[in-house]
């Protein structure tokens, strides 16, 4: 049997970790071990990780100083494959993964020129040298969209070609249509959004496009997810006296019955790396309105095919989708076969196959 080790800080609720788990569930299924190998065994997600998975923790939260512990794993466990996700995780995955005989994936799900903007130049540095010099030491560099290979590329003069574009297994399908099983008898437009409460995600857009809607326009809108913005964007909702309309229900382990009982998903984001939960949405026949924002959105909805997008950060342009989004219904059927294209069992597939090719 052959053994694949998953490198992750921990399991707290964020994409990429949830992504994993659906990777492992698949991989496990065509007769692979999949261990999950943590700096701190922590996160939301922790339940979710299947029962034939081990889960190894490092129990050190500096990522430097955990790569000899991550090196004796490896010796350890002889692993055929390991991942490491998301930068600087990749780093030290790749650097301990060369001290044995073992194959070497790396995986970016965000444009790290944006997510790290913030780092002072000295540390910039270190993270455009790190992926010009160690990445091409890995046997795959995987990225979820297009526009990540595209930014990662540029950030670090690395030819494009050298990133592999695998996207996520966002869509757990299990062969059974899960289309939208519930129906919404209100005369309110449910509208629902997911992602956690960070500046990333841009929800402060969100509740000001939905305010900017007539007084006489009856919605909900539920945002699922957690983060430190929470007491900044409860302030917000206050002061627009939008209280009754707009609610933030925190982390939920299971969003699809929320997803079945709204009629519209927004993404207002000013940037992601793929949208998992667009792909979510989809699935469970919800229409979608997108930000057009770098880099998964445009390439899931096909161009706007499958849902509506809208410049980033302009909050009249999505005030007016809400409004017109009657006129754009696409249909459920349509939404789900979009969906299938990014189901776990075919990621996960044809993610192996790449890995083993590499």
């Amino acid at each position: 049997m052959k053994k694949i080790a998953i490198v992750l800080p921990d399991l707290r609720g964020g994409g990429a970790e949830r992504m994993h788990i659906n990777l492992a569930s698949e991989w496990i299924a065509l007769g692979y071990q999949v261990d999950f190998i943590l700096l701190s065994q922590t996160g939301e997600l922790l339940k979710l990780v299947p029962e034939k998975s081990r889960i190894i923790s490092l129990d050190c939260k500096n990522i430097f100083k955990a790569c000899p512990r991550l090196i004796k794993v490896f010796k350890e466990e002889a692993y055929d494959i390991v991942i490491g996700v998301m930068w600087p995780i990749s780093i030290i995955t790749i650097l301990a993964g060369k001290c044995v005989d073992t194959k070497i994936v790396v995986s970016d799900h965000n444009t790290l020129s944006k997510s790290y903007k913030a780092l002072n130049k000295l540390k910039f540095t270190f993270l455009r040298l790190s992926v010009r010099f160690i990445y091409p030491l890995a046997n795959l560099r995987r990225v979820v969209s297009k526009g990540i290979g595209e930014d990662l590329a540029n950030l670090s003069g690395l030819d494009k070609q050298s990133f592999e574009v695998v996207y996520n297994p966002a869509f757990k399908d299990d062969g059974v249509s899960t289309k939208k099983l519930c129906s919404n008898n209100s005369k309110k437009l449910k509208i629902i959004a997911v992602g956690s409460l960070k500046h990333q995600k841009n929800f402060a857009l969100l509740i000001d496009a939905v305010a900017g809607l007539p007084s006489n326009f009856p919605y909900e809108l539920s945002i699922l997810g957690e983060g430190s913005l929470r007491k900044e964007l409860e302030s917000k909702i206050d002061a627009l006296a939008l209280n009754e309309k707009v609610k933030l229900l925190g982390f939920v382990k299971d969003p699809k019955p929320f997803y079945e009982q709204s009629d519209l998903f927004i993404l207002s984001s000013d940037y992601e790396g793929f949208g998992n939960v667009i792909v979510e949405a989809m699935s469970l026949g919800c229409q979608v309105i997108s930000s057009d924002c770098k880099s998964g959105p445009r390439e899931i909805l096909s161009d706007g095919e499958y849902g509506q997008l809208f410049p980033v950060g302009d909050k009249k342009a999505l005030t007016d989708l809400i409004l017109s989004y009657q006129q754009n219904v696409i249909s459920i059927d349509k939404l789900y076969q979009r969906a299938k294209c990014f189901s776990a069992k075919h990621i996960a597939k044809v993610y192996i196959e790449k890995i083993l090719k590499a």
